[in-house]
């Protein structure tokens, strides 16, 4: 199918409409069923094929991300700084909105989507050996709580057990401490203390000192 520019200018319109197609942190962006709604509205709209619309929004994306590329290799510093490029391509302007976008990612894992699919088709139904009931939410509640108690107790033992003993503490003297005690202590110490050696000069002058009383 040959597309004009006017008409791939409208599907890039309506590409931009359903940010689930490009926006990769998009909460439904890995949700097919999801996204093939959003094609089935752009083919709708542009009254083309659903694979036309997709094969050629795969084509505009390449070309953007040549044009892209092209602009960010032409950058440079000092004497190898070039002019930057800017693009003539006709779709480059009306694309700007991907510039700041994470690629889009046609092609998804379908296990991926499956998944996802799965769980939202769900809804309410029977998850049997897993099944979220009230009771059993409690009694894995309690059970949480009891090993959680269990393990808090291992650690308190294993800290009791790797605590360093405690340096005893010196004795402080007490005020009411008997003062003779200090005193005899006192007694001690001088005695202990080395006496002054006594010369012939001492015993000299101290009997000077008696014969002249």
């Amino acid at each position: 199918m040959e597309w004009e520019n006017e008409k791939a200018l409208k599907l890039i319109d309506e590409y931009e409409k359903y940010p689930i197609l490009w926006i990769a942190k998009h909460p439904e962006h890995y949700s097919r069923n999801k996204k093939a709604d959003a094609w089935e509205r752009i083919a709708y709209n542009l009254k083309v094929e659903e694979h036309e619309a997709k094969q050629k929004m795969n084509s505009l994306l390449g070309s953007f991300r040549r044009e892209k590329a092209k602009g960010t290799k032409s950058i440079g510093t000092g004497k190898d700084r070039q002019a930057v490029y800017v693009s003539k391509w006709y779709a480059f302007k009306i694309m700007h909105y991907l510039l700041d976008k994470d690629e889009p990612r046609e092609t998804i894992d379908a296990e991926t989507e499956c998944v996802i699919d799965d769980v939202q088709n769900s809804g309410e139904k029977d998850l049997g050996p897993f099944d979220s009931s009230p009771q059993n939410s409690n009694l894995d509640a309690s059970e949480g709580n009891k090993r959680r108690q269990i393990d808090l107790q291992s650690e308190n033992e294993q800290d009791v057990n790797e605590m360093p003993p405690k340096p005893k503490k010196v004795k402080a003297k007490s005020k009411n401490e008997d003062p003779r005690l200090e005193e005899a202590y006192q007694i001690l110490k001088k005695e202990a203390a080395p006496q002054p050696v006594v010369t012939e000069d001492e015993f000299a002058v101290y009997g000077q000192h008696i014969a002249n009383n």
